[in-house]
């Protein structure tokens, strides 16, 4: 799990005048500055004055060595990457101006919990910085403390993705990679919803690459088990039908839509079908149809089920992909993976490595992962 970016909410407040109404005990930490900026600092402090050194820069120089720090940074913390603009942006006044004028050095977006007034502040702070860049946004809203007994506890309320939604929407254009990850339904559909009223426009989402939806919760794949909440299960049309043309990577984890809006996913390379309610999957014609919708497929995973083989539709016999070099499959039910593995025809050659999980595998019970078999 990210780990929580509360940690900056006073930070953030500050930069966007709101520390009279947004309250925090928590700061930046000093983690990020020694990690990306340590050395240049250094240099820059032990001469306030001069004009030699880092301070005889031009702020087109400055810039770039800014946006190298965080480009060859040995972080591995998302945090840290993402709040490092934040940080240089503290160290000096021309730092600041330099800072705040490069819109690239503020493209990464993380939110977590809790939500609050200084978490919505530096979420429009980074939306007005990064100006007309690509956007990369994860929004993780998962509560490890949490006790999975009623969707209306969680403290992450299907109102607080609407106003996070909001405040994006009209920066869809710029789009790059979004990952959205919740333990409840609500904000998802939330998401869907507001989504699709950005209708099938050609050009509503140019840039968008990669998006993760996932509603974490393993328990709805287990056999037998109904979709909840049930006055929530109507599908919607990803992204309203939109055309899609740069994206290459879907995950919907535990997130069902519309299955009839294929042509969203027409330029798929990797594409993941995890933990979801047998009910609420595509019948084998939509199945069918969506995979042959991508013929550059190069990825396909799949845990829990696949199409429902209940309502078979309009359906070839085999369905064959010559692209693709990695399949991953988790089952539930026996009988039901051996059905469905029946149905593809795969070009074996030394680039396909398949994954095929030998155990099935019961949500309720935690194990480790059952024994695999790679050819």
């Amino acid at each position: 799990m990210i780990r929580s970016f509360s940690h900056s909410a006073t930070a953030v407040s500050a930069i966007c005048n709101h520390q009279s109404s947004c309250k925090s005990d928590t700061r930046i930490t000093s983690a990020a500055t020694a990690c990306f900026i340590g050395p240049i600092y250094m240099v820059a402090s032990s001469q306030p004055h001069s004009r030699s050194g880092i301070h005889a820069l031009p702020n087109e120089i400055l810039s770039y060595i800014f946006l190298n720090a965080i480009d060859n940074s040995d972080s591995d913390d998302l945090v840290d990457t993402a709040f490092f603009p934040l940080t240089i942006s503290h160290i000096c006044s021309r730092w600041r101006k330099v800072s705040i004028a490069t819109g690239s050095l503020w493209t990464s977006i993380r939110m977590s919990l809790p939500c609050s007034c200084g978490q919505f502040a530096y979420l429009q702070a980074w939306l007005s910085r990064s100006k007309t860049y690509p956007l990369d946004m994860l929004f993780d809203f998962r509560d490890e403390g949490w006790n999975w007994e009623s969707e209306e506890d969680h403290p992450f309320s299907r109102d607080s993705a609407s106003q996070i939604i909001s405040l994006i929407l009209p920066h869809a254009k710029r789009w790059r990679h979004l990952e959205f990850f919740t333990d409840t339904w609500a904000p998802i559909h939330a998401f869907l919803d507001l989504t699709r009223n950005l209708g099938p426009s050609v050009d509503s989402f140019p840039t968008l690459k990669s998006v993760a939806l996932s509603r974490c919760n393993a328990y709805l794949a287990r056999k037998g088990q109904c979709f909840e909440p049930i006055a929530l299960r109507e599908p919607i049309r990803f992204f309203g039908g939109a055309c899609l043309p740069s994206l290459r990577d879907l995950s919907l984890v535990g997130v069902h839509v519309d299955w009839q809006s294929r042509s969203s996913f027409a330029n798929l390379l990797e594409l993941e079908f995890k933990f979801h309610a047998y009910e609420v999957m595509p019948n084998l014609g939509q199945f069918t149809d969506i995979l042959l919708g991508c013929p550059g497929l190069e990825r396909l995973a799949i845990a829990g089920w696949g199409p429902r083989l209940d309502a078979t539709g309009r359906v070839p016999h085999i369905i064959s992909m010559p692209k693709l070099t990695k399949f991953y499959f988790g089952f539930v039910d026996v009988e039901y993976g051996v059905t469905f593995l029946s149905l593809f025809r795969f070009h074996l050659s030394p680039s396909l490595n398949s994954r095929i999980l030998l155990q099935s595998w019961n949500p309720r019970v935690p194990q480790m992962p059952p024994h695999s078999l790679t050819y």
